[in-house]
């Protein structure tokens, strides 16, 4: 050896571990993936498509309609009057106003007893009313449920829900 190489300082060369370099990538991709799921535009998230309305709604005063405080149900911001249910065929005849007093939207439901959906309305806004609702098939046992649903207008949360249990049968019975 020549005198140069030993004076001259010894240079290690550092080499990190792979599973070094592995962790690092996977921090940056995290990284990177993190501040795009905060800088994302609002335009990907999903958007609400509000239920539709009744169609066959119309609107109506108390005093046009057969109701009388009997038929007043409330709960909450709900405020609505049901008449009796008769079941014919596939329809049943059930009348519900939707009272100006109510600051809530309403949706009608009919379920058979193990919850399955037989009918619905579309929203009804007060003052509005509906008569009958089509049914997919009526209950095998005659027996459902009457679920009112509530609506806050302006953001379609949960204003309320009232549930009857009715027992019909087939030609003109009447609710419990």
């Amino acid at each position: 050896m020549d005198s140069s190489q030993k004076n001259a300082p010894e240079t290690k060369s550092r080499s990190f571990p792979v599973w070094l370099w592995i962790l690092a990538v996977c921090c940056l991709v995290s990284l990177i993936w993190m501040v795009w799921v905060l800088v994302r535009p609002a335009s990907e998230t999903g958007t609400f498509t509000p239920p539709p309305f009744e169609e066959s709604a119309r609107t109506a005063e108390l005093a046009d309609l057969s109701f009388t405080e009997e038929n007043r149900i409330e709960a909450g911001d709900l405020i609505v009057y049901a008449g009796m249910p008769s079941l014919k065929g596939e329809v049943l005849d059930l009348p519900v106003w939707n009272s100006p007093e109510s600051k809530a939207w309403i949706r009608i439901r009919i379920l058979d007893e193990q919850g399955n959906t037989l009918g619905e309305t579309g929203v009804l806004k007060p003052s509005e009313t509906v008569d009958q609702i089509s049914l997919s098939s009526p209950a095998a046992s005659g027996k459902m449920i009457i679920q009112i649903m509530g609506y806050e207008p302006e953001t379609y949360h949960s204003a309320g829900s009232i549930r009857l249990s009715v027992d019909l049968n087939q030609e003109g019975g009447s609710g419990q």
